[in-house]
């Protein structure tokens, strides 16, 4: 869908990856965007018949429904893939194994599946020993993923991020200024004042950011896809670790910032350093980041914590 008035042009992609992702530009030669929605579409759809783990045609579903005794396969994905599953690999190291793409069998079992089914949720114990793993029963090289048995995986810590700088690509080569967002993943060339949102009020703003050179911007929390475990009635969320596949409720929010300068894939970055902070300390995490992330997150004890050089404040009384 494409929209337009005398100052901004906008982009619609209200249905993809289940959040939407809206394009807009100002200052810009309006005349490409028509051409640029087809090709951003086909974009959008490879990647979401690829990675969507809410799809039951994506290639990455296809890893769970091998034959369990056909022993060790491998799946070939786009060539882009090979610097999603590189970003795995640094953070999976970073947080020792906190980060992991097999978590995917933990959100499930607390029924996160292809759709919310709390009906069937369990918090039972959760053993990663039991899980396949990162690494080890399953990895990469390049594109390709090897298995040595039918795995679950879910690569949405980075996955909306990714797949917002890949629309960048095309952009920054048609377009002078714009911003992409992704339900709250920002990529943006313009200079922006954003509201950090109140984790317990999605109406409020706990505080802003000031972006003022081309940078990606994400945010983590667990306000918007929480539901209750029907074994223990216990309030679970997608935010887990992935050593004990449990939700984390010592964080409330987490916020990456991160210039498009320090490296091709600044949303994927951002997206997934904000996912670690749930689970690791920024000391962990920096460094595996590329120069230049700054960060910030609130505890469950409403403390607000921050990077040094974040540009940004919190709204105190």
């Amino acid at each position: 869908m494409v929209t337009s008035d005398p100052s901004v042009f906008t982009l619609l992609f209200p249905q993809a990856v289940g959040t939407g992702i809206i394009v807009s530009s100002q200052r810009s030669d309006f005349s490409r965007f028509p051409a640029l929605f087809g090709q951003l579409s086909t974009l959008i759809e490879d990647f979401e018949s690829t990675f969507s783990r809410f799809r039951s045609d994506s290639l990455i579903n296809t890893a769970a429904a091998h034959d369990i005794d056909g022993g060790p396969f491998e799946i070939s994905f786009p060539s882009y893939a090979a610097d999603l599953f590189d970003l795995y690999d640094a953070l999976f190291q970073a947080t020792s194994g906190k980060v992991t793409p097999t978590i995917a069998d933990a959100l499930i079992r607390l029924g996160y599946g292809q759709s919310y089914n709390s009906t069937h949720a369990s918090s039972s114990q959760y053993s990663s020993h039991r899980s396949s793993q990162w690494g080890t029963d399953v990895w990469h090289t390049g594109a390709t993923l090897h298995f040595r048995r039918p795995a679950h995986l879910d690569f949405g810590a980075a996955g909306k991020g990714f797949l917002v700088d890949l629309m960048a690509d095309i952009l920054v080569q048609n377009v002078d200024n714009f911003t992409i967002n992704a339900g709250g993943d920002i990529y943006t060339t313009e200079e922006l004042t954003i509201a950090l949102e109140n984790p317990y009020d999605t109406s409020q703003a706990v505080g802003v950011v000031h972006v003022t050179e081309p940078s990606a911007l994400c945010a983590s929390a667990p306000n918007r896809r929480h539901w209750t475990t029907a074994d223990t009635h216990e309030e679970v969320h997608h935010l887990l670790d992935g050593l004990t596949g449990q939700s984390v409720h010592t964080v409330l929010a987490s916020w990456s910032l991160m210039p498009t300068a320090a490296t091709r894939f600044p949303t994927a970055w951002a997206d997934i350093l904000s996912t670690a902070l749930f689970v690791s300390s920024p000391d962990q995490l920096v460094s595996a980041a590329p120069h230049g992330w700054q960060c910030a997150r609130m505890s469950d004890m409403k403390n607000a914590q921050q990077s040094v050089d974040w540009p940004g404040e919190f709204f105190t009384r």
